[in-house]
């Protein structure tokens, strides 16, 4: 379920762990309360389709420097406890503190960087939006923004039709429409 919500998350680029990653933490102990589905108006939906009622976002910071952000899920609706507030705020700590790491093992002895260790969770999403930046002549902003509205407009996954980009098998060039959304 993480995986799909991130998944989600990355395709649409809105959610609690978007807003969470750019600012504080989120935490949201209903998605299908009414200001969820204003601030989050196609992931809150979907995330409850999935079975997700509730979602805690807490940032991965180091004074003004983000690492990412720890994002746990609920099936049912309702707040995090304040002893279960402070464990979720002692996970993200000791979840920061292993990234930090991260960047004192022998890998980083011998020059690579921090980000070509982890790598992207999907990088043929950042390889599909290089090609649409060349193709298109837009931004990397608009590229991704591109790849996430066909996967919407067509019901895929980001990563899916990321790799039909990179494979050449999909050209976002705006000769052709986006499949049909199915009835559901």
């Amino acid at each position: 379920m993480a995986a799909d919500m991130e998944e989600l998350a990355q395709t649409l680029g809105e959610g609690p762990g978007v807003d969470a990653c750019a600012g504080g933490p989120a935490l949201v102990s209903d998605l299908n309360a009414a200001e969820c589905q204003v601030s989050w108006p196609v992931f809150a939906p979907a995330a409850v389709a999935a079975g997700v009622r509730a979602l805690f976002a807490l940032p991965l910071r180091l004074g003004g420097v983000g690492l990412g952000v720890m994002c746990l899920y609920r099936s049912r609706a309702g707040s995090l406890s304040s002893e279960q507030l402070a464990d979720a705020l002692v996970l993200a700590d000791t979840a920061l503190a292993l990234l930090l790491d991260m960047g004192q093992d022998e890998g980083l002895a011998r020059g690579e960087r921090w980000s070509e260790l982890v790598g992207p969770l999907h990088p043929e999403v950042h390889q599909a939006t290089g090609m649409l930046i060349e193709q298109l002549g837009v931004s990397a902003g608009s590229a991704l923004l591109r790849l996430r509205a066909y996967a919407f407009a067509s019901e895929r996954r980001l990563r899916d039709v990321a790799r039909d980009v990179v494979a050449r098998r999909l050209q976002l060039d705006g000769s052709e429409p986006p499949p049909e959304r199915s009835e559901s």
